[in-house]
């Protein structure tokens, strides 16, 4: 049986994104077809923790052939789309899931990077922006704008973004590092210095967390959401909780490190939960 840990939305803070499962405005889809919805739409986001992209986007597609109106299947197409990667396809994507759930920030963070990206900064910036509009304590807009600021010579906007970011996350190696870079080029070079020690001293001990372009390590809203389960059914609305992977997927992995994993996740306040279906979901796909 495959397992999966899930953290409740609260506690990672996450509620700007709870909107993020609702549906358009259309006639709700019959009870069998909405749960085949989001059975395929939590298929994907499965795939997704094993790097399994292009996979995924075809789950989060075949939850939209099965419901068309599932806000949260678009949004999660946009961020498959992102990793595959298939740059063109994930803006279209994203635009359409932003039309379709304007609250959410998940398709405005993923607009965000794939322009920046392409060096299209004030686009970038637009985007980055309307994340950080949503949810004021997103690291992961605070840091983009930040760089996108750099690169502009406007190091004391840079500043008022990464200093209540590395207040909050002290143990964030990007965050430090981007704050070190923008005191020392503010001319605040003692202040600078002492960041960058410290970002040195977390880098060599290891004990630190940091953005990269992997799945799970851009920022939060370019995680896909799961639905838990506990959707209303007359709007579809859904807790954002992203699944950390915790099992043995499709043959691939270690039950013992699964295992390890949701007992390390469960002392953290995550939850398991079971998703027995998911080896004949995942041939479906082939």
């Amino acid at each position: 049986m495959l397992l999966f840990a899930a953290t409740l939305a609260a506690g990672l803070g996450l509620g700007v994104g709870l909107g993020a499962g609702q549906r358009t405005a259309a006639a709700p889809a019959p009870a069998a077809s909405r749960e085949d919805a989001y059975r395929a739409n939590n298929v994907g986001v499965a795939l997704l923790e094993q790097y399994n992209h292009a996979d995924a986007a075809k789950s989060f597609r075949r939850a939209l052939e099965i419901d068309p109106t599932l806000g949260l299947a678009k949004i999660n197409l946009a961020i498959a789309l992102f990793y595959v990667p298939d740059l063109p396809a994930a803006a279209t994507a994203a635009k359409e899931a932003a039309a379709a759930v304007p609250d959410a920030p998940q398709p405005h963070y993923i607009l965000g990077l794939i322009a920046k990206s392409e060096n299209q900064a004030d686009v970038a910036d637009a985007e980055f922006g309307k994340v950080l509009a949503s949810d004021n304590t997103d690291l992961g807009a605070r840091v983009n704008l930040a760089q996108l600021a750099m690169q502009k010579r406007e190091y004391d906007r840079a500043l008022e973004l990464l200093r209540p970011a590395v207040a909050a996350e002290p143990y964030h190696v990007t965050a430090l590092y981007n704050l070190g870079v923008a005191l020392t080029r503010a001319g605040k070079t003692e202040e600078g210095q002492q960041t960058i020690a410290k970002f040195q001293a977390l880098r060599e001990a290891g004990y630190g967390t940091a953005f990269s372009n992997n799945y799970l390590e851009q920022g939060r809203y370019a995680e896909a959401v799961p639905s838990t389960g506990d959707e209303d059914a007359s709007t579809g609305a859904a807790t954002a909780v992203p699944f950390s992977f915790g099992g043995n997927l499709g043959g691939v992995g270690d039950p013992a490190a699964g295992a390890a994993e949701i007992r390390h996740n469960a002392a953290r306040g995550f939850r398991a939960v079971t998703f027995p279906e998911l080896p004949e979901r995942q041939r479906d796909l082939a």
